[in-house]
């Protein structure tokens, strides 16, 4: 293995590690446009309702939008990813992929891996339900090189107008789920979430007329 391969850096905003980012560059390359990663590696005690998933390296949280592709396109390069749907008072739709045999996972990304690579599959969380969604056979693994080629080059406005809407999107969904977990007010509470959701909703529009990059 390259010995680089664990050198953090920070890419796309979000500190992580050289094979984690090379990880995230071969997914733009195949899915045309740039990720936007809502929650990097190496973020020990960061966010609590990531469980420690995110403590050690190679595991990365990335905004729900063409969620269906990015799972794909992750577990086809050798990640185990799932779609993470709302989650009244714990988080907003997100993408959570970590990659495989990473070599410095936590030990809870790492029970992740076994529950990605389990047969039956499971789903990577506490309930340790099956996960029916498709996955390669055989499983892949990433085959991470120090990388020789230049840095990429900086966002243009679109991508950086992309990015902006993404995470705003995410910090809504995030939102709605905090309040839907208000225990007073729950009427004006509810408003509030119907008035997140709606602008949400109209923000994915205005996201899926922008171009790709």
């Amino acid at each position: 293995m390259a010995t680089d391969a664990f050198e953090h850096v920070t890419y796309r905003g979000r500190l992580m590690d050289r094979k984690t980012m090379a990880f995230l560059q071969a997914m733009e390359r195949r899915l045309g446009y740039d990720l936007t990663v809502v929650q990097g590696s190496y973020n020990a005690g960061g966010v609590s309702a990531s469980a420690g998933t995110h403590d050690g390296g190679g595991v990365v949280d990335l905004v729900s939008w063409d969620h269906e592709r990015k799972v794909r396109v992750a577990r086809e390069l050798g990640g185990f990813a799932w779609f993470r749907a709302d989650l009244p008072g714990v988080w907003g739709e997100h993408v959570h992929l970590g990659v495989r045999s990473h070599g410095r996972l936590s030990p809870a990304a790492q029970a992740q891996q076994a529950a990605f690579d389990a047969n039956p599959a499971r789903n990577g969380l506490a309930d340790n339900a099956l996960d029916q969604t498709w996955r390669p056979a055989p499983l892949v693994t990433f085959d991470y090189k120090a990388s020789t080629e230049p840095p990429p080059p900086p966002p243009t406005r679109v991508a950086r107008a992309r990015d902006s809407l993404a995470e705003a999107i995410h910090a809504l969904g995030d939102a709605a789920a905090l309040l839907d977990a208000a225990g007073d007010d729950r009427e004006q509470a509810k408003k509030q979430i119907d008035d997140l959701r709606e602008l949400r909703e109209t923000a994915r529009t205005v996201l899926e007329r922008l171009p790709k990059r």
